[in-house]
């Protein structure tokens, strides 16, 4: 009989090397339509902060007037990274935007062609246009020009246009009798303007015409309903923000130009500059109903005859809807209680030339620009106005105003500074005021425009910094800058615990948007500006000496999220 005998310990390397083999096929069998990548190593140094994303957004305007404009648009910008998140088609001659109190819907009025443009913030390549009734408008067939007033005869109807009204001439054959203009004299198929951009006399073709604005304004602090300034129709629009429809039309007093809601006290408040025949006044809106309870004239009388005198520029309500402020072009702030939509208080002041009024619900404070150049000495003052509104009487600060001066350095530091607007961080500590200059002699640089960003320290209330930030040709002839819009706008993003607070500026003239760093960064101190500019679309004007069209022009900031 024949012995098998066995090496044991071979066996067993021999099982084992079985066992790994098996295991392995298995591995393999298993990852068959699996990829993997290399491990990545970790890269040491600054993180990017994992804070939220904030958003910017940016209305731009291509022309008002020129023969070459055409619709505006909407630049969305990612804070964070200072770029841009995308761009959107609006209306003609955008002017104001606003937008739900979620901040995931985005209103823009477009005051040229009676739509407002609606877009979600969180996709902002689309937009909804909504129609609105249509505001005056007629053909233009003659146009006549002598050096100081253009005049322009119509048909189309009779007597759309008064003195006081704010309107859009293009589409004539001279240039020069496009643009923007306030309407100094009109009887019933003519009116006339202040103009010394030409002196001829010419008939005008089919595509000539003149406009009344309409959407100017809009505002909501809720998320169901969007309320619109209709300036040409004396109106008030409602708009759904679920179904993108417009609900209501409210007539109000003579052209409206800002809105404030107070949604504890269900009621929106209409700021009406008035006409010729009647002053300004406020539209008190029962939410509700959709119906006016009830016609403040600010200079006193009765509506619709209110008294002459006080011209609203701006409107802003109280966080806890109590109050409703109202500031005039004579700096004049009408406090209205909400309860009685009376005037409870006028005796604050930002100065005659009062332009924009801005509401930090940190601090519960009211922070107001101003500019006025008086016409006998040819000296001006500008100034930004600092009110308390914690009680029911606006008490100004002892500390203010506070004048406003030029940049360091700057071309144009012979020159007026005229302030604009005014941001304040979302803290409360800081308020920026955004502000330009425009030489008017030889050797200040006539034609160039100057803007700046002033640093205001809230706590001790004075001036810590002007910013000097961009000087461009002067480009209002062709584009409406300084008459339509604002010339220079500040807006403060969202920020934190998490993330730092940035200023953005809008420069009309110069086509961009600024950035100012408030924290220190990339070596620089705080409040520094680096010469960070995002561009706007491309404009439909010919091209510059480059080959490049000159990009559209920003006329307002609204900061998101």
């Amino acid at each position: 009989m024949r012995v098998s005998i066995r090496n044991h310990a071979h066996s067993a390397r021999s099982r084992a090397l079985r066992s790994a083999f098996t295991i392995l096929l298995g591995l393999i069998c298993a990852s068959c339509g699996e990829t993997y990548r290399p491990v990545a190593q970790p890269i040491q140094g600054l993180q990017p902060n994992p804070a939220p994303a904030h958003i910017v957004s940016s209305i731009n305007s291509d022309g008002v007037g020129d023969n070459h404009r055409d619709r505006g648009s909407v630049s969305s910008i990612n804070v964070s990274g200072d770029s841009l998140r995308g761009e959107l088609r609006a209306g003609m001659v955008p002017v104001h935007a606003g937008s739900t109190a979620s901040g995931s819907l985005l209103y823009i009025a477009n005051s040229g062609d009676d739509t407002v443009s609606v877009s979600n913030v969180s996709s902002p390549t689309g937009s909804v246009t909504i129609s609105l009734p249509a505001s005056p408008s007629a053909t233009i067939t003659q146009a006549t020009g002598n050096g100081s007033t253009a005049s322009y005869t119509y048909t189309g109807g009779t007597g759309l246009f008064a003195a006081g009204d704010r309107v859009y001439v293009s589409g004539c054959t001279t240039n020069g009798f496009n643009g923007a203009f306030t309407i100094t004299a009109a009887s019933a198929n003519s009116f006339s303007v202040s103009n010394s951009s030409t002196t001829v006399s010419e008939s005008e073709s089919f595509g000539a015409q003149a406009k009344i604005p309409n959407a100017v304004f809009v505002n909501s602090a809720e998320n169901a309903s969007v309320f619109v300034a209709g300036y040409g129709t004396d109106a008030l629009y409602v708009i759904n923000a679920n179904t993108q429809v417009v609900t209501a039309v409210v007539p109000v007093d003579s052209h409206p130009v800002a809105v404030a809601q107070a949604p504890a006290a269900q009621k929106v408040y209409v700021a009406n500059q008035g006409n010729s025949a009647s002053g300004g006044s406020v539209s008190v809106v029962d939410t509700v109903s959709n119906t006016v309870a009830k016609t403040i004239c600010l200079g006193g009388g009765t509506a619709p005859s209110c008294s002459t005198g006080p011209v609203p520029v701006w409107a802003v309500a109280r966080a806890d809807s109590g109050q409703v402020y109202v500031l005039d072009e004579n700096g004049t702030v009408y406090a209205i209680d909400t309860a009685s939509d009376s005037v409870v208080a006028s005796s604050a002041s930002g100065g005659v030339g009062a332009n924009f009024m801005f509401y930090d619900r940190i601090f519960n404070r009211l922070y107001v620009t101003s500019h006025f150049t008086n016409p006998v000495t040819n000296t001006s003052s500008n100034s930004l106005s600092i009110f308390d509104v914690s009680s029911s009487t606006p008490s100004p600060s002892s500390l203010t105003p506070i004048t406003i001066p030029a940049a360091s350095g700057s071309p144009c530091a012979a020159s007026a500074v005229v302030p604009t607007s005014v941001t304040v961080l979302g803290d409360g500590s800081r308020a920026y005021v955004a502000s330009y200059q425009l030489p008017q002699s030889p050797t200040a640089g006539t034609g160039t425009v100057c803007t700046q960003l002033s640093v205001i320290d809230t706590g001790s209330e004075t001036l810590s910094k002007t910013i000097a930030l961009s000087q461009v040709s002067d480009t209002s002839a062709q584009t409406g800058c300084g008459t339509v819009g604002f010339r220079v706008f500040a807006a403060s993003s969202g920020g934190g615990s998490n993330s730092n607070f940035k200023v953005f500026v809008s420069q009309c003239d110069a086509g961009t948007v600024a950035v100012v760093d408030t924290y220190p960064a990339n070596g620089k101190p705080e409040n520094t500006y680096t010469g960070l500019s995002l561009e706007t679309p491309l404009s439909t004007f010919p091209a510059l000496s480059s080959g490049i069209p000159p990009t559209q022009n920003p006329m307002f900031l609204v900061a998101g999220p």
